[in-house]
């Protein structure tokens, strides 16, 4: 029995079980139109668990339950089995000087203080740093520059050693599959039929486990590090210091100026005090000029004025009487009542 051009895939699967089955073939004596009555009545067709679960399982095809204009979506995409090798592990990145500080005495401030948090820690350890004196972080500050030159030179070694030459070029080979295998894919996708329409609109991506505790930086390296940067931070914010105005900050320009003013004042005050110093030498110089002169005086009055013994003066009385000098003494003037 011939099937209808043009019918639905379901009228086409049941033509073709009915060709199939024993009601197809003609009965021994019978006619056409007992065939066309069995064709009439014959059961609906259902189909099985089997049939509906291989279909469901079929991500290409079509649910019997769903809707043949909406397709249903691809969600997860097949998992690759190329992936990206690993690198050797490279050398590991010195410890700052404030970090080196930190591990060299978190246990001894641990255990002087045991009931406090470990931001309080942070915070006791932030201003120990902070007191040190420029000698005593130069000491890290060296131990870091040496460290840090050891760690240059052991990267170019790394750089340049076979095994990372060789993960190079197989990290280049693995991208080359990679991305050769995704474009078969892409391809595959787009010669089927609805394949544009059951493209994915979300894609779930294999994630590759890093459980390796061999690489160079691993969770608990980056968790210690941004553990002790944000106590570090905090000890920052709530200690007592304070930011100084921009004003005050002074400039190598504005220090050159003002080194230049003291050594004026400097030489200025020197000046002074040479100026100071000739003011008192002549002063001094006349102070002992005027000391000679008045002890000059002195001996020339004595000289002059020596007094005379009693025949001297006795003569020097005649003398004047007999000239008619008066010598005697004025009369004291009376002293006025205290009444």
């Amino acid at each position: 029995m011939s099937m209808p051009i043009g019918a639905s895939p379901r009228v086409a699967q049941n033509f073709r079980q009915f060709n199939q089955s024993p009601l197809s073939q003609p009965f021994q004596g019978g006619s056409a139109a007992a065939l066309a009555q069995a064709a009439r009545f014959r059961p609906p067709y259902h189909p099985g668990p089997q049939a509906m679960m291989g279909q469901a399982q079929n991500q290409w095809g079509q649910m019997s339950y769903g809707q043949p204009r909406f397709a249903t979506q691809r969600l997860i995409s097949q998992a690759s089995d190329i992936r990206i090798p690993k690198p050797p592990k490279p050398p590991e990145k010195p410890l700052m000087p404030y970090m080196r500080f930190s591990r060299k005495v978190w246990d001894q401030v641990k255990l002087q203080n045991p009931e406090s948090k470990l931001w309080e820690i942070g915070r006791i350890i932030g201003q120990m740093w902070r007191d040190l004196s420029d000698l005593e972080k130069q000491e890290h500050l060296d131990e870091y520059e040496v460290e840090k030159q050891e760690y240059n030179e052991a990267m170019k070694a790394y750089h340049n050693s076979p095994a990372y030459q060789a993960w190079i070029v197989a990290k280049g080979r693995a991208q080359a599959a990679l991305q050769e295998q995704q474009a078969m894919e892409r391809a595959m996708m787009g010669s089927m039929p609805f394949g544009k329409m059951d493209e994915a609109r979300f894609g779930i991506q294999p994630v590759d486990d890093d459980d390796d505790e061999d690489d160079a930086f691993s969770v608990k390296h980056i968790s210690a590090a941004r553990f002790h940067r944000n106590h570090k931070l905090m000890s920052e914010i709530f200690s007592d210091t304070v930011v100084r105005d921009v004003r005050t900050v002074v400039t190598k320009s504005r220090l050159g100026v003002l080194k230049r003013q003291v050594q004026s004042l400097i030489a200025h005050q020197k000046k002074l005090e040479s100026e100071l110093q000739q003011i008192e030498e002549k002063f001094e110089g006349k102070k002992r000029k005027f000391i000679d002169d008045s002890e000059k005086f002195n001996d020339a009055l004595k000289k002059l004025c020596e007094p005379l013994n009693e025949g001297e003066t006795s003569d020097v009385v005649e003398l004047k009487k007999g000239k008619g000098i008066d010598i005697s003494l004025p009369p004291e003037d009376p002293k006025p009542s205290t009444s």
